[in-house]
């Protein structure tokens, strides 16, 4: 070949390679490498190959005209297939598919007529009918780093000669290329996995509350991927470790042709291949499932499916194993280090995902008892002060209310005084109790803390975030009206107030477990017997409360829930709290429905 046309063919390369590198997607970059061997080696279709998750050759694009002119459809013989050695197309490949053997890497395969040579050629009649005739082609491998992955494929030169050395030259060359590409959009979803991951790290880790839901749709998202048309897995098995010590499977994803029912039941961490990866910490990787010497559960499942190769990788961060993730492949694949390298690297983030959630989930949890401790403590030495103070107030006074009693029954005896006389000491009497009442009051209020001036709305946010429900599974919705003023009362201890129902609705939901558990908190302002009043109303689809405790649950003391550590002094507090505040509270409740408490502040008396 002349220098001249050496340097043709090197241009032509190179200006290939850069259209394909400008190329966003993988979809894309077919259909241009397509488009441009169609027009350099001037031919009637260019086609390209991939290894299926079946271990077969799949069109994946096809770009060339029928006998008439007219542009082939992708939808055109939309389903070609051909297995590794089988007819021309399928001559390219090795049979890494569905063998093992020593070659991964396939041959070229080059005829200027393919019907004598390939008398039983696969589709052979359908190309004839539709292109005219099928007298020549070439199809080349496309090699990636540990094996071919597919072919590039051209039909009938339109000169006459067929296909000389030159175009077979090139097409070698320009699959190369085409390869590497392709190869290059492979590692780049992986590159886009593990940021997807790695920002759901970073998003939980900023989160100050742990969401069930979100969770879960993470783990799920992670599975879905793993059995992408851009992997070569058919079904990829989530475990988590549970409380009792076994594998829980939280995701399975398949494609579409997976069926068959299969044993989903946990797996305890010492058992089969996937207790044994967790237990040691160590990933199994099975080319062969059919020769596997060791017990494989859902065996029959797996023969249903034709599953043929199954890694199983643990979920570990810093030596901490919280479970495992499964691979199946449809042929008999060699896990390769850059296969390895993948789960791995998914393998570690999820565990980090999982570690992540599983430790904010204990704090969670941990800050919930500690504030639950908190309240009830707080509740306690609330009812102990005020007993207190009523008990002093009734013991220094005792000796000297004895007293006017005594001298107001011998001052009605006594006939020597006037009636005026009589009234004047009265009303001195009277005017002590007025004092000592006064005192008391006085007394009463000097406990409280200063009031501050607060928005129930925001109160009531806030208290409802603290509790975390989303973690609970229940939903909370917020209803507030944006009418309501500020107030200037004793912010702590409103807050108890909102924090007790709160605290009563959740218990009563996790004992009735409804299907879909809802708190609705409602703030309104309502007038009761003239009086303007902020109602906070707070609703639970709880167990309700029984008719023959309906008039014990204000009772200091009284409690359903004495054998669980409850002390009965969450109401009780609550009411004394509102009566000090001339504000009140009530209730509507029906058994296995659920219960809604109204709380009623005076709105005149602390508005500002």
């Amino acid at each position: 070949m002349e220098r001249e046309q050496i340097l043709i063919q090197l241009r032509s390369l190179n200006q290939v390679s850069k259209t394909l590198i400008r190329c966003k997607s993988q979809e894309e970059a077919i259909q241009v490498a397509l488009q441009e061997v169609r027009e350099k080696l001037n031919v009637q279709v260019a086609s390209i190959f991939l290894f299926s998750k079946d271990g077969v050759l799949k069109r994946f694009g096809i770009d060339g005209v029928d006998r008439e002119g007219n542009p082939l459809p992708a939808s055109w013989l939309a389903d070609e297939t051909y297995k590794p050695d089988e007819s021309f197309s399928g001559k390219a490949v090795p049979p890494t598919g569905l063998d093992l053997l020593d070659s991964t890497y396939g041959e070229p395969q080059y005829s200027n007529n393919i019907m004598r040579d390939f008398p039983d050629m696969k589709y052979g009649k359908e190309y004839q009918d539709t292109l005219g005739y099928l007298r020549c082609g070439i199809s080349v491998p496309l090699n990636g780093l540990n094996r071919t992955f597919g072919t590039l494929e051209v039909l009938n030169k339109s000169d006459s000669n067929g296909f000389q050395n030159e175009d077979l030259s090139w097409l070698m060359l320009i699959s190369t290329t085409v390869s590497k590409i392709i190869s290059d959009f492979g590692r780049r979803k992986n590159l886009e996995e593990y940021n997807k991951i790695t920002q759901e790290i970073i998003s939980l880790g900023a989160e100050h509350k742990f969401n069930q839901n979100e969770f879960t749709k993470i783990l799920e998202s992670i599975a879905d991927d793993l059995v992408s048309d851009l992997t070569p897995y058919k079904v990829c098995i989530l475990r988590i470790k549970n409380k009792n010590n076994e594998l829980e499977i939280v995701k399975i994803s398949t494609t579409n042709d997976i069926c068959g029912e299969r044993d989903n039941k946990p797996v305890k961490v010492v058992d089969g291949i996937v207790g044994q990866v967790f237990k040691t910490n160590t990933a199994e990787y099975i080319n062969d499932i059919e020769n596997y010497k060791k017990p494989y559960f859902n065996k029959t499942w797996i023969e249903k499916n034709s599953l043929k190769s199954h890694a199983c990788v643990p979920l570990s961060i810093e030596g901490n194993v919280v479970g495992t993730i499964s691979v199946y492949t449809g042929y008999k694949r060699e896990f390769y280090d850059s296969d390895k390298s993948f789960l791995r690297t998914i393998s570690f983030l999820t565990a980090a995902i999982i570690y992540i959630v599983q430790y904010k989930e204990e704090l969670s949890k941990e800050r919930i008892e500690l504030e639950n401790e908190k309240r009830e403590f707080h509740n306690k030495v609330y009812a102990q002060g005020f007993d207190t103070n009523l008990k002093s107030f009734l013991h220094e006074y005792k000796n000297e209310l004895i007293d006017i009693s005594y001298n107001l029954q011998k001052l009605l005896n006594d006939s020597g005084k006037s009636n005026r006389e009589k009234e004047r000491i009265v009303s001195e009497q009277i005017e002590w109790i007025d004092r000592r009442i006064e005192g008391i009051i006085s007394e009463f209020e000097s406990e409280s803390s200063v009031p501050t001036a607060i928005d129930i709305n925001d109160l009531v946010r806030k208290a409802a975030k603290f509790f975390d429900l989303a973690s609970r599974d229940i939903e909370v919705v917020i209803i507030p009206d944006k009418t309501i003023p500020i107030i200037e009362v004793d912010e702590t201890k409103f807050k108890q107030i909102i924090h007790n129902l709160i605290a009563n609705a959740i218990e009563a939901i996790e004992k009735a477990k409804p299907k879909k558990a809802k708190i609705f908190i409602k703030t309104f302002i309502v007038t009761s017997d003239g009086i303007e009043y902020i109602q906070i109303s707070i609703e639970d689809n709880g167990s309700g409360i029984p008719n023959e405790i309906k008039d014990e649950v204000f009772k200091k003391g009284f409690s359903t829930r004495k054998s669980e550590g409850g002390t009965g002094m969450g109401l009780y507090v609550v009411s004394e709290i509102l009566r000090e505040h001339g504000g009140k509270i009530y209730y509507d409740s029906t058994v296995g429905k659920g219960t809604t408490f109204f709380v009623n502040i005076p709105l005149k008396w602390y508005q500002l």
